[in-house]
C-alpha cells in the first residue's frame, strides 16, 4: 500500500465566515506520517483588522500579538506546500479547510480536491459511547493533554493525537465490521475509503479472537457466565448477624463511614421485613442515605436466600446510578462478591436480525448511514446491547426504533435458537443477587403474568 501523509490543521479566526471577511490569527498544522507525528507548524497571522473581543476573551490572542506578524500571503507557499499531496485533517473539517482554501485563493495559490478527514465524524463512529465530541471532551476520554484549548498549536497537537486513537481503533476492526463501514463510506463526509480499503487488505486473512459473526457484521462474543462464588464458611455466621439487622454487626460493616442513625434505623427496618417476609412502607428524610440503606440489607438477604433481590426504580437513568454510583460502595464493604444486573424493558436492546435488514437498506439520510456505522463499531464492543451506551446523533435515535427489541424479535430468536441481548440481560439477572429494574417494566411483567394466570 502507499505511505499515507496526514496534515492536521486547526485555525483560530476572527470569525465564522470568510467570505464574510472574517481572517485567520493563527494557522498550525502537525504531519503524521508511519502513525507518528513528524513535522509541526505554528505562526500567527496578521489578520489587518481588529480581532473581536469575545474572540480574544475566547482563544487568549490579543491585537498586541499579532500586530508584528506577518500577513498569511508570507506563509501562503509554506502552507500549500505543506498540504499537496497529503490528508487534511481537521476537527470540524468545513470550518478550516474553508478558511485555509479562501486564504490560499486569495494569495494566488489554489489547493486541489485533496481528501479530507473530520476527526468530529470519526471519532463519533470509533468512539461511538463517548459522551461528547468536542477536543476537551475527546481529550478527557482519551486521557490525552490539551493544555491550551482554541490555540490553534494546542488544538491541533491534541487532533492529532486523536486521530491517530481513532486509527488505531480502526486497524484493529474485525474485517466483516471494516466490509460494512467501506460500504458505507461513500456517504460520509471524510474521504475515508482507501483507508478502510488498506485496513481490509491488512486484516484479509485474520482470525481476531473475541468476536463472533452474525450474518454480515461481527460482534463480541458473550462472556462466559459466572457461577455464584461458594462463600467463606468463616463469613456465614456474620451474615446471620447482618440480615437479622443486628446494629452492632450493620456499624462493623461501615466502620470508615459515617454512621447516621436514620441510615441504620432504615437498615434495621429493610432487613427484618426480608427475614419476616413482611411489607414495609418507609418515609426517609432527605440526606440519611436512602438507597444504601435498602441495598445493604437486599444484598445481604439476596446471599442468604441464594435467589436475586429486585431493586426498582422509577426512572432507567436511576438505575443507571444505582449500579455505577452506589453499589461500587456495597461491594466494597463486603468481604464477599456482591453481583448485580440491570434489567431494562426490551425496547432498549438492539435486535441483531432488524440491524441486519436496515443495515443494507440504500440510505442518503447522513444522521441514519452515520448511526448504522456507529452501531458496528459499538457491536465490536457491548457486553449488553443496551442503547443507554450509545450517543447517537437525533437522526439516530429515530432509526433505533426500527431496531429495538420486540416481540417479533422474541419469536425469530426462538426460531432460530440464537440468545439476543434481551435474553442475555435476563439470564443476566438470575444470575445476579440483585435485580436491578424500573416500575414501568415490573408492572408489564406482573401485568403479563396475570395474563398467563388464569382466574
Amino acid at each position: 500500500m502507499k505511505k499515507q501523509r496526514f496534515v492536521v490543521i486547526d485555525v483560530e479566526t476572527t470569525g465564522n465566515s470568510p467570505k464574510k471577511g472574517d481572517k485567520i490569527i493563527q494557522i498550525a498544522a502537525v504531519v503524521i506520517e508511519n502513525g507518528q507525528i513528524t513535522e509541526r507548524f505554528s505562526k500567527y497571522i496578521n489578520p489587518n483588522k481588529s480581532i473581536p473581543v469575545f474572540i480574544e476573551q475566547l482563544t487568549g490572542i490579543t491585537n498586541q500579538m499579532v500586530e508584528d506578524q506577518p500577513p498569511f500571503e508570507a506563509v501562503a507557499e509554506e502552507v500549500f506546500h505543506l498540504l499537496d499531496g497529503a490528508y487534511f485533517v481537521a476537527h470540524n473539517i468545513h470550518f478550516d479547510l474553508g478558511f485555509v482554501k479562501h486564504e490560499l485563493h486569495k494569495a494566488g495559490f489554489q489547493l486541489p480536491d485533496c481528501e479530507v478527514l473530520d476527526t468530529v465524524e470519526l471519532s463519533r463512529i470509533a468512539f461511538p459511547g463517548f459522551e461528547g465530541y468536542k477536543l476537551t471532551e475527546l481529550s478527557e476520554e482519551l486521557q490525552l493533554r490539551h493544555d491550551q484549548p482554541h490555540r490553534a498549536d494546542s488544538d491541533a497537537e491534541v487532533t492529532g493525537l486523536i486521530f491517530l486513537e481513532i486509527l488505531e481503533k480502526l486497524r484493529r476492526l474485525p474485517y466483516p465490521t471494516l466490509k460494512q463501514l467501506r460500504r458505507l463510506s461513500q456517504h460520509f463526509i471524510s474521504d475515508l475509503t482507501h483507508l478502510l480499503d488498506m485496513f481490509i487488505y491488512e486484516n484479509r486473512h485474520t482470525d481476531m479472537p473475541g468476536y463472533t459473526r452474525f450474518s454480515s457484521f461481527s460482534v463480541r462474543e458473550p462472556e462466559p457466565e459466572i457461577e455464584r462464588l461458594k462463600e467463606d464458611e468463616a463469613f456465614l455466621f456474620e451474615i446471620e448477624n447482618w440480615t437479622a439487622g443486628n446494629e452492632k454487626a450493620l456499624s462493623e460493616l461501615m466502620p470508615h463511614y459515617e454512621k447516621r442513625e436514620g441510615q441504620m434505623l432504615m437498615m434495621k427496618e429493610v432487613a427484618e421485613a426480608f427475614a419476616n417476609r413482611e411489607h414495609a412502607l418507609i418515609e426517609a428524610a432527605p440526606g440519611i442515605g436512602k438507597t444504601i440503606g435498602y441495598l445493604i440489607p437486599a444484598a445481604l438477604f439476596a446471599k442468604k436466600s441464594k435467589k436475586p433481590v429486585v431493586i426498582s426504580t422509577y426512572s432507567t437513568l436511576l438505575q443507571q446510578q444505582i449500579l455505577t454510583k452506589d453499589l461500587p460502595i456495597i461491594k466494597d464493604m463486603f468481604p464477599f462478591s456482591v453481583t448485580a444486573a440491570i434489567l431494562k424493558g426490551q425496547s432498549h436492546y438492539l435486535c441483531l436480525y432488524k440491524f441486519e435488514q436496515v443495515l443494507h437498506e440504500e440510505d442518503d439520510n447522513y444522521d441514519a448511514v452515520l448511526t448504522k456505522a456507529q452501531l458496528l463499531v459499538w457491536l465490536t464492543e457491548t457486553n449488553t446491547g443496551d442503547v443507554a451506551e450509545l450517543n447517537l446523533p437525533s437522526g439516530g435515535k429515530l432509526l433505533w426504533d426500527r431496531l429495538a427489541y420486540d416481540d417479533q424479535s422474541y419469536k425469530r430468536n426462538q426460531r432460530d435458537q440464537v440468545i439476543g441481548f434481551y435474553e442475555r440481560a435476563k439470564q443476566s439477572a438470575m444470575r445476579s443477587d440483585l435485580v436491578i429494574t424500573n416500575h414501568s417494566l415490573l408492572l408489564t411483567d406482573e401485568a403479563s403474568r396475570k395474563k398467563r394466570t388464569p382466574g
